[in-house]
């Protein structure tokens, strides 16, 4: 996540090397992507924590590995659904609509929304038929209740098994984090370091919060 976080940064701040201004037009999928990465990392760097740590790391590791065939099926099938509602609609001759069959086609897919089901029956200018009841069915029973269920069912085992070895998993990645940080240059004079660490810490975290408050409340 510092890796995203500093990478979109880095991106916007190239957008913006003109004016200097982080909100003209062009930025704001920038600042939505650095707002999620900024977040998603603050989140992950809570992982070193006692109290926090046992918590964040079944979820956070349940969602990587484990995940990635499942994840796959389901982006193959919402792929090759979404190309037959596409394939359907081709009919009407209003290529401008792809944008409104993409958004409902993923609002029913996902969140199941039968309002949306509504619109994807009238594809290709028709009032709907059984070939689009057809595939709204399939996509339903295929898509809706067979994939998102075993989706469900395979995050649900991940974190259990992740669970399961919380202990270990906290252990290591705290031995992890402290073998990085005992590698990087340290300051060679002893005077520069600090003598109370926790605070000098905390000093420079509620400094950060302070100026990243008055950034978020400051006119762009």
């Amino acid at each position: 996540w510092e890796v995203a976080s500093s990478g979109v940064l880095a991106a916007l701040l190239v957008n913006s090397r003109e004016t200097l201004d982080l909100g003209q037009e062009g930025n704001g999928a920038f600042l939505a992507a650095l707002a999620i990465s900024s977040w998603l990392d603050l989140a992950w760097s809570l992982r070193a924590f006692t109290g926090t740590g046992p918590m964040i790391l079944p979820i956070m590791l349940a969602s990587a590995q484990p995940m990635v065939g499942i994840l796959v099926v389901l982006c193959f099938a919402f792929a090759g659904f979404l190309h037959a509602f596409l394939a359907l609609d081709l009919t009407s001759g209003n290529t401008s609509n792809h944008f409104k069959v993409i958004v409902n086609a993923a609002r029913f897919m996902i969140i199941g929304d039968d309002s949306s089901a509504d619109i994807l029956l009238t594809l290709g200018n028709s009032p709907g038929d059984w070939l689009t009841f057809g595939f709204l069915m399939l996509t339903a029973i295929v898509f809706c209740t067979v994939i998102l269920n075993l989706f469900i069912a395979v995050h649900g085992s991940a974190y259990d098994l992740a669970l399961e070895n919380v202990h270990i998993s906290f252990l290591r990645e705290r031995a992890s984090i402290c073998f990085k940080f005992m590698i990087r240059p340290s300051l060679p004079c002893s005077a520069l370091r600090a003598s109370r660490p926790k605070a000098t810490a905390i000093a420079l975290y509620v400094t950060a919060a302070s100026v990243w408050a008055d950034l978020i409340h400051a006119p762009w």
